[in-house]
């Protein structure tokens, strides 16, 4: 999921910050995030076919 949509902090909530370019890593166990799987059902996904390895048939493409 892309961060640049309006409900991204809705599925995924966290509690740290940017400053200067850096990240504080937290100290906290896990990734330092919550997912919220109910959030995340409100706003399903779209297929993108560009970078399937996959066609429309289910057979691999070939380069």
């Amino acid at each position: 999921m892309s961060r640049d949509v309006p409900w991204g902090d809705e599925i995924v909530k966290h509690d740290f910050e940017v400053s200067n370019g850096t990240l504080e890593v937290p100290d906290k166990p896990g990734l330092g995030v919550e997912f919220d799987a109910e959030a995340a059902r409100e706003h399903p996904g779209e297929p993108k076919d560009s970078h399937s390895l996959f066609d429309a048939e289910g057979a691999l493409k070939r380069p």
